[in-house]
């Protein structure tokens, strides 16, 4: 638990600026799924036409190639988003890559198992997304969604000015909140331990 814990929070760095509008984080959720889906139909594809073991570097370019086509389908729908996060949808690739290694190299996984390895991207996604709500709300006092021409911007918090609180927004504050995160987790997960060990 602590191992995994600690890997969706280092897998949260990169995309920290992402992070900074739910639009953007929804998108590179929408990506992250595609990626997921892109590298099951290539294990199967290897694994029907036996041709071995898919390497590490095989994988990866086969993840890029994922990548560059949802930038393509991503220009066509949203293309201001797309020069905006050209660059993160491109690196959530290797993102994903970290994803799946924590239940891949976990001791006694089985690695044909396909709930096994969806099982760190259906945690990691409604992390990234609620952090991003919430860095939103509490640095711009908004929620954004995609549109053609940017980002669809909707004020939610009135009088957000005088609250004070507008360096969650930054990457600095994003950190700060990440601490908080990661704290709370610890405290709670120390609890139910010690909850457990004092019922038996």
């Amino acid at each position: 638990m602590r191992r995994s814990t600690i890997s969706f929070i280092f897998a949260l760095f990169p995309l920290l600026p992402v992070s900074s509008r739910t639009g953007y984080a929804l998108i590179v959720s929408i990506a992250l799924v595609f990626y997921f889906a892109a590298g099951v139909l290539f294990r199967e594809y290897v694994r029907w036409t036996q041709i071995g073991k898919p390497g590490l570097w095989i994988e990866l370019t086969a993840l890029a190639a994922a990548a560059t086509l949802f930038l393509i389908f991503l220009s066509s729908l949203f293309p201001v988003i797309a020069v905006s996060l050209s660059f993160y949808i491109l690196f959530s690739s290797l993102s994903y890559i970290l994803l799946v290694s924590i239940d891949r190299f976990s001791p006694g996984a089985d690695e044909s198992n396909v709930t096994d390895r969806f099982l760190p991207l259906v945690t990691f996604i409604p992390f990234l997304l609620g952090f991003s709500v919430f860095r939103e709300l509490l640095g711009f006092g908004t929620l954004s969604l995609p549109a053609a021409d940017g980002l669809r911007i909707y004020p939610v918090l009135p009088y957000f000015n005088i609250y004070g609180v507008q360096f969650l927004g930054t990457s600095g504050g994003a950190l700060v909140l990440l601490g908080m995160i990661t704290w709370l987790v610890k405290y709670i997960t120390r609890r139910m331990g010690n909850l457990k060990r004092s019922s038996r």
